[in-house]
């Protein structure tokens, strides 16, 4: 069994990304990237998981694990992601990296989204199970997903205008967009 697997819509996404952010910035997010995943794999290994695959997306890695754990440990391994992102961003602002706290900050908001499958949405999801039956906890995550989105592209598409036609953001929302479609039908 493959334990590194990647995406191949990634070929498109990632040199799109290079081209778009340029390639200092470009370095910095994969750094950050890292960094964000390997806060995840330690809340993985604290959990007592195992790790069967990982999966490059065109919104990150993708952690496939064994093992079981609660829904509170579920939501802890979802924000300790961001939190580690959050951190870096801290001790970046400390010794003034501006750009490398600027990246951290970016992608771990981002990422704190109640959508799926950003860290945000999965951790509501996690939190909603704790509290609620499947189909309601399924039912409201769906739905503050779909507002989270729809906010997030209205703002991208003011944003695209304002900006004098930055595609970033828009770009980033159709990512994300993709990727919760495909993870709805799955």
């Amino acid at each position: 069994m493959k334990r590194i697997y990647v995406q191949p819509v990634c070929a498109f996404i990632y040199p799109a990304l290079f081209f778009l952010c340029g390639p200092r910035v470009f370095v910095l997010c994969l750094f950050a990237a890292f960094l964000h995943e390997c806060g995840h794999l330690f809340a993985i290994c604290v959990a007592g998981l195992r790790v069967n695959r990982i999966s490059l997306t065109p919104t990150g890695l993708d952690i496939a694990r064994s093992g079981s754990c609660s829904y509170l440990a579920e939501a802890w391994i979802s924000f300790s992601g961001p939190l580690t992102g959050l951190l870096c961003a801290l001790i970046a602002y400390f010794f003034s990296f501006s750009d490398f706290c600027a990246v951290n900050l970016v992608c771990s908001i981002l990422n704190l989204l109640p959508a799926l499958p950003l860290d945000g949405g999965c951790a509501l999801r996690a939190l909603l199970l704790h509290f609620l039956p499947l189909e309601r906890a399924e039912t409201v995550s769906q739905t503050v997903g779909v507002f989270t989105l729809v906010a997030v592209y209205t703002g991208a598409v003011l944003l695209l205008l304002y900006t004098g036609w930055n595609l970033t953001l828009l770009l980033l929302c159709a990512v994300i967009f993709c990727s919760c479609f495909i993870q709805a039908k799955n």
